[in-house]
C-alpha cells in the first residue's frame, strides 16, 4: 500500500542490576514480544537514554525518576542474587517481594504497555 506508514510497537527500556540479569531479561522480553522495541541499557546510562528513547515502560533497578504526566510506566525490579526472590514496585507504589516467573513479568509488562497505548 503506497504511502502507508509502518506502525511501530511500544518501546521498553530495560536497565537492571546486576548486568547479567539486564541482558538476559532484555533478550527474553525481545524474543517473546518481537513487536516491541526492547532496548537494554546500562543502568548508569538510563537518565540520558530515557529522553531519546521515549519509552512507554521502563523496567529497571532504580527508583522512579520520571514523575509527571506523560511519563513512562516505571517498574522497579530488584532481583536478589542470593535467592529467587525479587522486589517489584510499579510507578513508585506498592512493594511486592517474592518469586516472579518470566510469564508473570511479561503479563505485568503487557498490561502496562496496553495501558499506555490508550
Amino acid at each position: 500500500m503506497a504511502g502507508a506508514q509502518r506502525q511501530e510497537g511500544p518501546t521498553v527500556l530495560v536497565a537492571i542490576q546486576p548486568r547479567a540479569y539486564n541482558h538476559a531479561i532484555g533478550r527474553a522480553i525481545g524474543t517473546l514480544r518481537p513487536e516491541w522495541r526492547v532496548r537494554v541499557v546500562e543502568p548508569d546510562d538510563l537518565p540520558e537514554k530515557l529522553a531519546g528513547a521515549r519509552p512507554q515502560v521502563v523496567l529497571c533497578s532504580q527508583p522512579c525518576r520520571a514523575p509527571g504526566r506523560g511519563r513512562p510506566c516505571w517498574i522497579e525490579f530488584y532481583p536478589r542474587p542470593d535467592s529467587a526472590e525479587v522486589e517489584l514496585r510499579v510507578d513508585g507504589e506498592g512493594g511486592a517481594r517474592g518469586e516472579v516467573a518470566l510469564e508473570e513479568l511479561l503479563s505485568l509488562l503487557d498490561r502496562r504497555v496496553a495501558a499506555r497505548a490508550v
